[in-house]
């Protein structure tokens, strides 16, 4: 650790020294335009978080970090119908190095030359230009990025022509990093070593520019497809240049905004001009532009740009590094659920209704996005109901053409405990509806009521609403005034459990213990249904519980991670109950919570009194 803080307290006397010793006078110079448009529309911000070809001027320490092979041509014009154009290539050699070369040129057109005033005009052309060659490499022992890059100067300028040269040197280093954030910083010294252009009389020799560059790149609002084992983000970067052109201090800082990988949103300050700007990427395709406002000549510039063989390098972010377990879990979870609705389909086609039931009840939780597995229960369960109603009924008329009133009216019986739908109801008035046939069956009827009755108060007692009701519905088809009564308790326990959640709920978040608060106020809203104060209620708390955790997004797949293994160990009947209490432990507020709770009281593996 002290070798590493070390190594960066060297990089940064190191980039303070050099700017002071390579500090001369300062000319304006052709090359102080610097390429590309995406730099220019940050002010020419792009000593240390720079990420096109156009790095070969600003820094060729950044080469080997770029994503791509790219190419790119930039083209603007300037005062005095003067263009400027640029024309790039960057190839990667490794993950850490390649190599670039671009050529520019500032060319002004039919310049009016005279000897004398009454001379006749002649026109002539003036053009400087640059070709830079430039490598990127790294060592990883230090981890340090550098560049080094070569050009050639050539100037014709109405007649007069002659070359020159320089080389530029760069370091480019991340300070730090952390979840989807990182820090950098960059040093580039330009014309280190200059041979001066003579023109005429005079000389001119390209500025000796020293810069420091520091950089913060962050990842925002990460999305994460299961299905593509795909991330987007919304991508930020800002940064800090400094440093001197010959005498002068020169800085700039700007910025840039990535909107869903897709279009990027451009601003910058150079010290003396203002620009905006924003680009477009489409299938390795880029186009940009940037607007500089100006107090001499506001000037607008266009860019386009082509990748091709992307390294997918995504360096500042941890979150990669659990994708791979998180997708074997998930696949699982997906294999297991094909599976068993393939298996439960076969199971309904040949009336295993039972076993499609059972596996269904199980499997529902493995993808609870997709309602294939829904439909197929509802299917199942309608499918069985009907066939058990249908067999319970037919023989309770065979036992009714033999005039065993009694035994029929047990099967019956039977029929009203699967489901007291409208055959039931139908086949007990058509069959039991005289006094005659009332009288012998009343024995049998009181017995069953009676149970009902017994089954329903103990429901109560336990609060089990949902259970209360069910027997309730059952016992009206044999005696309505009594089930009236059971339907008046059931309403008044209802209410008052609804009333002792809500007044818990209250008392709770009065002791700011959220998460119970949250709680009961899904229990009274279960039983209620949709109602608009509770959930306005709930979705306050919830909002206060969520900026308490602020959930990184790693978390957040984690927890669905769990939710999974709760799932696959429910469909295997493997500790699902354990694996459900890891879940909740670690976000009660996941969104799933609720459906792989349904199906664990489905299955037995808790109870109501545990939730």
């Amino acid at each position: 650790m002290q070798n590493r803080y070390c190594k960066i307290i060297v990089f940064t006397l190191c980039m303070l020294s050099t700017i002071h010793v390579y500090a001369t006078g300062k000319r304006k110079h052709f090359l102080s335009y610097g390429p590309g448009v995406a730099a220019a529309s940050m002010g020419g911000t792009f000593t240390a978080i720079g990420n096109d070809v156009s790095v070969i001027y600003y820094n060729p320490a950044l080469i080997g970090n770029l994503e791509s092979n790219e190419v790119s041509a930039n083209y603007w014009s300037l005062l005095a119908d003067t263009r400027y154009m640029f024309l790039g290539i960057a190839l990667q050699i490794s993950e850490h190095s390649g190599f670039a070369i671009s050529g520019t040129q500032l060319a002004t057109d039919d310049i009016e030359i005279r000897q004398t005033l009454d001379d006749t005009s002649k026109k002539d052309s003036a053009s400087q230009n640059v070709i830079n060659i430039a490598y990127g490499g790294y060592v990883e022992s230090l981890e340090l990025s550098y560049g080094i890059g070569v050009k050639y100067l050539y100037y014709n300028i109405v007649g007069y022509s002659d070359s020159g040269g320089g080389i530029d040197l760069g370091l480019y280093k991340r300070i730090k990093q952390w979840n989807q954030t990182a820090i950098d910083s960059a040093i580039v010294v330009q014309n280190i070593v200059n041979m001066p252009i003579k023109l005429k009389e005079d000389d001119e020799s390209a500025p000796v520019i020293a810069k420091c560059g520091f950089g913060l790149k962050t990842l925002l609002f990460p999305k994460y497809s299961k299905q593509k084992d795909s991330f987007t983000y919304d991508k930020l970067k800002i940064g800090l240049d400094f440093g001197t052109e010959d005498h002068e201090f020169i800085y700039s800082f700007g910025g840039e905004y990535m909107l869903y990988d897709l279009i990027m949103f451009r601003a910058g300050y150079s010290g003396e001009d203002i620009n905006v700007g924003f680009g477009i990427k489409c299938y390795g395709f880029q186009f940009d532009y940037s607007y500089q406002f100006s107090e001499v000549e506001s000037i607008n510039k266009v860019g386009f740009l082509y990748r091709w063989e992307t390294k997918n390098k995504f360096t500042y972010s941890k979150t990669q590094n659990i994708t791979e377990d998180f997708q074997n879990v998930y696949k699982q979870a997906n294999r297991l659920y094909e599976n068993s609705v393939r298996d439960s389909r076969t199971m309904i086609e040949s009336n295993k209704l039972d076993e499609a039931i059972s596996l269904l009840y199980r499997t529902v939780p493995l993808k609870p996005q997709d309602n294939e597995a829904i439909n197929l229960l509802e299917v199942a369960q309608n499918k069985s109901i009907a066939i058990k109603t249908s067999q319970h009924l037919n023989k309770a008329q065979q036992l009714i053409d033999k005039n065993n009133i009694v035994e029929s009216y047990k099967e019956t019986l039977k029929a009203i405990h699967i489901a007291p739908n409208n055959d039931v109801e139908q086949f007990l008035y058509d069959n039991y509806n005289t006094k005659t046939v009332a009288n012998r069956v009343d024995s049998v009827k009181n017995t069953e009521i009676k149970q009902y009755e017994k089954t329903i108060q103990k429901a109560l007692s336990k609060y089990d609403i949902e259970l209360a009701k069910q027997e309730t519905e059952k016992l009206e088809l044999l005696s309505q005034d009594k089930a009236k009564k059971y339907y008046e308790d059931i309403q008044t326990t209802e209410e008052s459990l609804i009333n002792k959640y809500l007044l818990l709920a209250d008392k709770s978040q009065k002791s700011d213990r959220l998460y119970e608060a949250y709680k009961y106020y899904s229990k009274a809203e279960q039983l209620i249904g949709q109602d608009d104060a509770i959930r306005d209620l709930k979705n306050k708390i919830r909002k206060k519980l969520l900026k308490t955790k602020e959930n990184t997004f790693e978390e957040e797949m984690y927890t669905e991670k769990l939710y999974y293994l709760a799932a696959i160990a429910l469909a295997n009947n493997e500790k699902p109950k354990k694996c459900y209490e890891e879940l909740i432990d670690f976000d009660p507020l996941f969104k799933w919570n609720d459906i792989l709770k349904k199906y664990l009281l489905k299955n037995n593996i808790i109870n109501k009194e545990e939730v």
